[in-house]
């Protein structure tokens, strides 16, 4: 935790428990390395990580790592529902005339 700046051991120190374990996964750590943890060692191991740039990783979408998740399915499946919908409409619609 030395080798962090200022801001970034403040905002480790406040961080959760339960986030420093999400982040550690996320970061490549199994669950069960850390999951059972301290919340001391943890914060040593992630103040390491953080050292070690692994929270820069890939970039994803802003999307996805504004909210957490990849807004991409729920895009495709909101499409699919639009159409099923626009297409029983007209199907209705259709049958009325009939």
């Amino acid at each position: 935790m030395e080798k962090l700046t200022e801001k970034q051991r403040d905002t480790v120190s406040k961080t959760s428990t339960t986030r420093i374990v999400a982040k550690l996964i996320q970061f490549g750590y199994s669950e069960e390395d850390v999951g059972d943890l301290e919340r001391k060692p943890l914060l040593d191991i992630y103040a390491q990580a953080l050292i070690d740039g692994k929270d820069k990783g890939p970039p994803t979408s802003k999307a996805a790592t504004a909210l957490g998740y990849d807004v991409e399915p729920e895009k495709r499946r909101l499409e699919f529902q639009m159409q099923q919908f626009t297409f029983e409409r007209e199907n209705k619609h259709a049958k009325k005339l009939v």
